[in-house]
Order: structure tokens, then C-alpha cells, then sequence
């Protein structure tokens, strides 16, 4: 999987939402992104979604989840 293909698999709306194979998808892509420590570097939302993810067991970290700063918002 390439970030463009994670970023489109997380984009797409999904068909269902009782489609279970786009659930695990966009999960897998998440996990790809925090894997790779791209997924603080893109929106908010991403981020936001990736924590709520990890926090629920669905993904996992292991590094440290980026606090935003001042320089975050301003960039």
C-alpha cells in the first residue's frame, strides 16, 4: 500500500455501513499511516480519527501520539 492509496481508501464513502470489508480497509489504511507516522502530518481529522482508532484498539502505536502546538495550527 502506498500513503495515496491509504489516503483514497480512507477517502472514498463507503458503500454500507454494514460493509464490513470497507470497515477493515480504511482501518488497515489508518494503520499503514500511523505505522509510517504520516498520519499526524496530514489534517486534523485524520489525526483525530487515528487517536480515537488506537484508543478504542482498532490500531496501535507505538510511538508516542503527537501533541499539537501553536506551530501546528499556524502552519
Amino acid at each position: 500500500m502506498t500513503t495515496f492509496q491509504a489516503i483514497e481508501i480512507i477517502e472514498i464513502p463507503s458503500s454500507s455501513s454494514d460493509n464490513f470489508d470497507d470497515i477493515d480497509n480504511k482501518i488497515e489504511a489508518y494503520q499503514f499511516l500511523i505505522d509510517n507516522g504520516i498520519i499526524w502530518k496530514l489534517q486534523g481529522r485524520f489525526g483525530r480519527t487515528a487517536v480515537r482508532l488506537i484508543d478504542d484498539g482498532s490500531c496501535s502505536c507505538d510511538i508516542p501520539i503527537p501533541q499539537p502546538t501553536l506551530d501546528t495550527f499556524l502552519a
